[in-house]
């Protein structure tokens, strides 16, 4: 993230995972994010949500993949 994130958002938001049974569940913490800034992508075993604001404030960009 960018120097001028928001304190919130500094080494970036809370991601937690868990496995129920056989699905993993991950809940990711994006506080005053709307929903459609919020991409969530699977390619081959990675899954990689995003934030990708739709103004040009960079402060809001992240993104986390996870290898499943």
């Amino acid at each position: 993230l960018a120097p001028s994130a928001p304190p919130a958002w500094r080494g970036g938001p809370a991601v937690n995972a868990a496995w129920r049974g056989d699905d993993l569940e991950l809940t990711v913490d994006l506080p005053g994010v709307p929903r459609d800034a919020v991409a969530v992508d699977v390619a081959d075993r990675t899954l990689t949500i995003a934030v990708e604001p739709a103004t040009d404030n960079e402060q809001m960009r992240w993104s986390r993949s996870v290898s499943l």
